[in-house]
């Protein structure tokens, strides 16, 4: 299935792609508005993002520029970092917010794309599956009768920047990723959250 062209989601150019999108529908203007700012909320909570998975897995945590974690709202040039299984604390990944779009009063939007580590920009290895011209975008929207929650895919290839083993596992993540298992557990977190 070819990609959608949403504004401000990069355009698809190589490896795969995937669309995941809820809608909540509600037929009341007063409370389509309250709900729309209740779960504003959440989604510019990234520390309780696990919630809205099913298995509470990945556990995410916002970190500052500098990798220290926070408790806010995210900001741009801030980090996520991810853990993937909780018996192993070294199974995370690093993504950088690249960019936010509070202008339209009915959307929020966050990009991110795989990262090094907070710090080591221009001496690190992406500590990702992917590499980094993959993005994720997430936008949060209000409609006539309805509220969205989406997440974008955009160009996923595997990141051959790791060493020999990490880059053999991470083809094998890659093409499960293209067999839709990224796009299962981003359908648990577009669910999750609108509840």
């Amino acid at each position: 299935m070819k990609p959608k062209k949403v504004p401000g989601v990069p355009s698809q150019l190589k490896g795969s792609s995937h669309d995941t999108e809820t809608k909540k529908f509600l037929d009341n203007s007063e409370l389509l508005n309250s709900e729309f700012q209740r779960i504003q909320k959440k989604f510019l909570d990234i520390n309780s993002w696990s919630e809205y998975f099913e298995k509470g897995l990945p556990k995410f945590e916002l970190h500052n520029s500098d990798g220290t974690p926070v408790q806010r709202s995210p900001q741009i040039g801030d980090y996520m970092k991810i853990l993937l299984n909780t018996h192993s604390p070294k199974n995370y990944i690093w993504v950088r917010i690249d960019m936010i779009d509070y202008t339209n009063p009915d959307s929020l939007m966050i990009q991110i794309r795989p990262s090094t580590v907070p710090g080591q920009q221009f001496a690190g290895r992406i500590v990702h599956f992917f590499s980094s011209t993959s993005t994720s975008t997430f936008i949060l929207s209000k409609g006539k009768d309805y509220i969205k929650a989406a997440v974008y895919v955009r160009n996923e290839t595997a990141n051959s920047n790791a060493n020999f083993i990490n880059s053999i596992k991470n083809i094998f993540i890659s093409l499960s990723s293209k067999l839709g298992s990224s796009k299962i557990n981003w359908k648990n977190f577009t669910d999750g959250i609108l509840k």
